[in-house]
């Protein structure tokens, strides 16, 4: 017969078993989002490595740095690397579905597409909401230029760049109103530009003005020609005006209608979803 201090003894060790297995669970739950690169905090992953493109580490050090970025700026910024390139608008499409399905509607994404045998590689961006506005045509050509330009440092160094630059673009068009053109003075706000320009233009076309008139102080206005005739040398008894012709030359004016990416802001397009998705791709 089992005493009352035994069944204390007996329920307090099943106590400190069911607590003993809690504790190992959540050390165990702990560990894993510690080592786990792929995945933030709040259960959103911006790093999507189907390639093996990186290591652990360096996977766990881009998914901050892209979580971190994406917190700052209000913008997703997301990366997916695979090795099933087979054209441009594929890799363009699947980088337009990829992002619809992984992130908010404010996104920018950066897919390193690789055909199977890895001989040719694929750069795309694909942008959507805010992030269209924020990388025009021409800001998303400086990024590739950007990533060229790290090739040196791997995809660690290329993708972190990527990352830099989406923050610096965001910055840009938060504090001036305007996303960033590759080119255009990023020390003045357009407005004080536009004075500063109008200002310049004012002074210069001034300067130009009195220097002109300067060397012309001997002139003076006159009805007719007849100070310029030498004393006696034409005698005109009478004059007509006659009109004899005219000949007039016409041109068509010449309307540009290229779609190219040469222009300034964001050139746009729908995904197979019907989405609409901005963004550019280079091969490298």
């Amino acid at each position: 017969m089992k005493t009352k201090s035994g069944k204390h003894t007996n329920l307090f060790k099943r106590l400190c078993l069911s607590a003993a297995v809690a504790l190992l669970c959540a050390l165990f739950t702990l560990a894993a989002a510690a080592t786990d690169g792929s995945s933030s905090a709040s259960g959103k992953t911006y790093v999507h490595d189907l390639a093996g493109l990186l290591s652990d580490s360096e996977r766990a050090s881009l998914e901050a740095k892209l979580k971190d970025v994406s917190s700052r700026t209000g913008i997703d910024v997301g990366l997916l690397t695979d090795d099933d390139y087979t054209s441009d608008y594929a890799a363009q499409d699947r980088a337009d579905l990829f992002a619809e399905q992984n992130f908010s509607e404010d996104n920018v994404l950066l897919f390193i597409d690789l055909s199977p045998d890895r001989t040719d590689r694929y750069w795309h961006i694909s942008t959507s909401g805010l992030g269209i506005t924020v990388l025009t045509d021409s800001g998303i050509d400086e990024i590739f230029d950007e990533l060229e330009a790290k090739s040196y440092g791997g995809y660690t160094s290329q993708i972190s760049a990527f990352a830099s630059k989406v923050s610096e673009f965001t910055d840009y068009y938060r504090e001036n109103g305007e996303p960033y053109e590759p080119g255009v003075d990023r020390a003045l706000h357009p407005v004080r530009k536009g004075i500063f320009s109008a200002v310049i233009g004012f002074f210069s076309s001034l300067i130009a003005t009195v220097n002109m008139k300067s060397k012309l102080k001997s002139v003076s206005s006159a009805v007719n020609a007849e100070r310029y005739k030498a004393v006696n040398s034409l005698n005109v008894s009478g004059a007509n005006e006659l009109f004899l012709y005219s000949n007039v030359t016409r041109a068509p004016i010449v309307v540009s209608t290229s779609t190219g990416r040469s222009g300034g802001g964001s050139s746009t397009h729908h995904s197979s979803s019907g989405h609409t998705h901005g963004g550019g791709g280079r091969h490298f």
